[in-house]
């Protein structure tokens, strides 16, 4: 999908108005109207249960995060923006990969950054349906046992583990 030539005039006037430390309520103005029109044209709804915020607050330690915004998409699905400074692809896809039928699907389409345009990349990541539930499980599993020559142990007793 392709940004229109308003997109890009916009986000080049925010750009400047970013680089040269001028009009705040004119950068906050044109910001949220990339936003706006970023999200009409991936058909996204704002997360107003705020449950795209409650999702990365559970995938804390997973690099890649940086100015995020939260939306929703077909059929509730959740979907977290992040707008790092840097590639964090292979970050996201390495972190959030629980499995090959639980992964999230990471697009990069910096083309689309409302953040800080030419600057910062900008990533769409759209979880599967109850990945928060596979995340915690994950999580629990990782938690609860120690992978050791491809053979699951159970640790009973942390105290005793070395190290």
């Amino acid at each position: 999908m392709k940004t229109d030539a308003s997109f890009i005039s916009l986000q080049r006037e925010l750009q400047m108005l970013i680089e040269q430390n001028e009009q705040p309520d004119r950068r906050r103005k044109l910001e949220a109207d990339l936003r706006s029109r970023f999200a009409v044209a991936w058909q996204f709804r704002p997360d107003r249960l705020r449950l795209g915020y409650r999702l990365q607050l559970l995938l804390n330690g997973v690099p890649g995060f940086d100015h995020c915004e939260y939306f929703t998409g077909a059929n509730d699905q959740r979907v977290i923006v992040t707008q790092p400074y840097g590639d964090y692809e292979a970050e996201l896809t390495r972190g959030l990969t629980l499995s090959v039928d639980m992964a999230p699907e990471i697009i990069v389409a910096t083309e689309w950054a409302f953040y800080y345009p030419a600057h910062a990349n900008l990533i769409i990541i759209k979880f599967p349906i109850n990945y928060d539930k596979a995340w915690a499980d994950f999580q629990d599993a990782i938690q609860y046992r120690i992978w050791k020559d491809r053979e699951v142990v159970e640790v009973e007793d942390w105290d005793s583990m070395p190290g």
